[in-house]
């Protein structure tokens, strides 16, 4: 999955490109409830669903979660 893309633009009169970091929101659940959506480069979402769960003291330690689907 490309995490830049090539996006036109117009520098000092000259039409050119420039790359640019491509977000998407993610919105992280616990079971079926709706709990946080976050904007971030696709890729990893595992991991920072895992981390803002562990920073927001919604869980203790990556051992109180029991599984995580994409």
């Amino acid at each position: 999955m490309s995490r830049t893309v090539e996006y036109p633009i117009t520098r000092n009169g000259i039409a050119t490109t420039d790359t640019v970091a491509v977000e998407e929101p993610l919105e992280i659940r616990c079971g079926d409830r709706p709990l946080a959506v976050t904007m971030r480069t696709p890729g990893d979402d595992s991991d920072l669903a895992l981390g803002f769960l562990l920073t927001e003291s919604i869980v203790h330690r990556a051992g109180d979660v029991d599984a995580i689907r994409h």
